[in-house]
């Protein structure tokens, strides 16, 4: 079972009601996010071709709560479908983090192999659908095997491709009919398909704690430790995460926000 912080969701039609007035009209889905983007300038590393990709504004984004597995979710947008950038002179794409900045052997690497990978322009449109959103994460990732980036990067890719996939599995549900059999549901593939990334992700992570220095992707030890542990849960290892978890919670360094979420992750492992 997955947990998460509690937080609440705004109903946005009720926010819009006035007692003897009619509701104003709500703008389309797609307008409303729109406005929550703007362009962003890259210059690609590849081909040097310079060009810009939509990015979602922070201060436009209203945080909600946070997965059990550290995915920040957002009342108003899904960030996660901005987060690859792509170039479509030379088809090279990466996480937001990343793309700026490969080593010259993983520019090398990708110029010289025969990757038959083609980012679709339609992918890159203004508002990104989710299904758009999918298939430029595993071009980032493909692209991270080929260029050989380090296991974190790799694993950065897969956990946010989790992530996405959980939230079509959620979409899915709200959208399909009450009466729709849950053998019928997308959603179950959804869950299937997240998994098979959590397990990618978790490969990776372990690996990289491994080989490479602290801080990864931005995570000092302990936060990285309970990452770990919340993986393992998630993928149905319980022993690894409790090993993981404990090592979290001996770290001093750890903050006071994680160090409760490591605290409820324990006593749900030692409760069931």
């Amino acid at each position: 079972m997955r947990g998460m912080l509690p937080g609440k969701t705004v109903n946005a039609e009720e926010a819009g009601l006035r007692k003897g007035k009619p509701a104003a009209k709500k703008a389309a889905p797609e307008a409303e996010e729109a406005e929550l983007l703007f362009d962003k300038t890259y210059i690609c590393p590849v081909c040097e071709r310079e060009f810009t990709s939509k990015t979602v504004r922070s201060g436009k984004a209203f945080p909600d709560r946070m997965d059990i597995d550290l995915r920040s979710r957002y009342k108003n947008i899904e960030p996660i479908k901005y987060r690859v950038v792509g170039c479509i002179r030379c088809h090279y794409a990466a996480l937001d983090v990343d793309f700026s900045s490969p080593l010259k052997r993983e520019v090398d690497a990708f110029r010289d192999s025969s990757s038959e990978i083609r980012l679709d322009a339609n992918c890159l449109e203004e508002v990104r659908s989710f299904r758009d959103a999918l298939l430029l994460l595993r071009a980032a990732l493909s692209i991270s095997l080929i260029k050989g980036s380090k296991n974190s990067e790799r694993a950065g890719i897969a956990l946010q491709t989790a992530w996405l996939l959980r939230s079509m599995g959620e979409q899915q549900v709200k959208t399909e009919p009450e009466e729709t059999k849950p053998e019928e549901k997308n959603a179950v593939s959804f869950a299937e398909m997240e998994q098979k990334y959590l397990r990618y992700a978790l490969q990776y992570f372990v690996k990289a704690r491994q080989l490479e220095d602290f801080p990864i992707r931005g995570m000092d030890e302990g936060t990285f430790d309970y990452l770990l542990a919340a993986l393992c849960y998630e993928t149905g290892q319980p022993r690894e995460a409790h090993g993981y978890v404990t090592k979290a919670l001996r770290n001093r360094e750890i903050n006071r926000k994680l160090r409760r979420m490591a605290e409820d992750l324990l006593a749900e492992l030692r409760s069931s």
